[in-house]
């Protein structure tokens, strides 16, 4: 598995995902953790998971990321990047793309379910302690993809949220069907 499993997984997408690729090669060789956020091979069998009477709505999702409570992380339809949140609530999107989604993971979280589900109504919490990993990440990011910390996770999370349509009521509406 690894590096190779998670590159072929990438070519279900309709898009070249070019970010993903190059953040795979990071991710795979380094030692360093990346708090919460774990990059899965697996991500159609959790798609069909999350959707096993409509195999068409499964499709719609490229999963590609997980975090410690079993949440993941998906492109939704080519299009922005969704927050599939293990409980259910804090399901949402997230990002406009693989890059802001990358600059929120930079930003860090001990938990990203806490931070994405409140985002609406208080500041993103981030790590209680910023690691080696996490710096590393940003310096990577920054040389390698031009992508930097936002300044505010909760004001992308909004912005994107903002510009595409509900993703629980989109949910809703496949599984009332």
């Amino acid at each position: 598995m690894g590096r190779d499993a998670f590159i072929e997984g990438l070519a279900k997408s309709k898009k070249e995902q070019p970010e993903l690729k190059r953040f795979a090669d990071y991710y795979y060789s380094t030692d360093l953790p990346i708090p919460d956020f774990e990059l899965v091979e697996h991500g159609p069998r959790i798609a069909d998971a999350w959707f096993p009477d409509d195999p068409d709505a499964a499709q719609q999702f490229l999963i590609f990321a997980e975090n410690h409570d079993g949440s993941v992380f998906a492109i939704w339809d080519d299009g922005p990047i969704v927050y599939l949140a293990s409980e259910y609530e804090g399901t949402s999107v997230i990002a406009n793309s693989v890059a802001e989604l990358l600059g929120l993971v930079a930003y860090g979280s001990d938990t990203f379910t806490i931070d994405i589900q409140y985002a609406d109504k208080e500041e993103w919490q981030g790590c209680e302690e910023e690691s080696e990993g996490l710096f590393a990440l940003r310096t990577w990011l920054q040389e390698n993809l031009q992508i930097v910390v936002p300044e505010s996770p909760r004001e992308v999370i909004r912005k994107a949220r903002s510009q595409h349509p509900d993703l629980v009521q989109w949910i809703e509406s496949r599984r009332s069907n």
